[in-house]
């Protein structure tokens, strides 16, 4: 494994300050890509870890997307750890294929426990708290029917859509409990609401 105080404080370095992808947002992911991981056995570690660690960094802000990087970035970041070309290309690959919003396939193993990983962490009772944080910091309103930018609104765009795009069985399995509860706190918003779920666009 690689010293991971050299690797934490690389990517502290680009991180955005920004609560919904801030640190302890990877500290979460890497938990649970060592957790699938467990169970992936043949996936590299090696790959994973710098791939986990830089996933939600920003060297240059790319037109439709955050978070695209090249081998050749990372390597220069990564001076120190002397990492060999063959994992910093398969980590840029994996990094640069997690993506909600960009909508590529994992084309590794380690790819896919990368994009598992990520998206549990938007998913149940923290996902829930990282969706107002970020739509709060963003000038969303909490709900408004007329706002399709709403916070509420995103659940039904994406969160609720990520459990049926798990790769590994373990991130399937984590999966279903994080989105039953976050089904519960939907239903429990539109009693308080005073607006019944079925009138909401889904």
């Amino acid at each position: 494994m690689f010293d991971e105080t050299v690797l934490e404080a690389r990517a502290r370095a680009v991180m955005p300050v920004e609560s919904a992808h801030d640190w302890w947002h990877v500290r979460r992911v890497w938990r649970l890509a060592q957790r699938i991981a467990r169970t992936e056995p043949s996936a590299d570690r090696r790959v994973l870890q710098i791939a986990v660690f830089f996933h939600d960094v920003m060297p240059k802000r790319a037109e439709g997307g955050h978070a695209l990087v090249s081998a050749a970035w990372l390597a220069d970041l990564l001076t120190p750890l002397d990492v060999a070309a063959d994992v910093l290309e398969r980590a840029a690959d994996a990094i640069n294929t997690h993506s909600f919003s960009r909508g590529l396939p994992p084309t590794s193993l380690e790819g896919a426990i990368l994009q598992d990983a990520d998206r549990l962490d938007a998913m149940g009772a923290i996902g829930i708290a990282r969706c107002f944080a970020y739509g709060g910091a963003h000038g969303r309103p909490l709900y408004d029917p007329d706002d399709p930018t709403n916070s509420v609104q995103h659940f039904y765009d994406k969160l609720l859509r990520l459990r049926d795009g798990m790769h590994t069985a373990e991130g399937r399995r984590l999966a279903e409990e994080r989105h039953a509860f976050m089904e519960q706190f939907l239903q429990q918003f539109w009693r308080e609401w005073g607006q019944e779920q079925k009138e909401k666009k889904t």
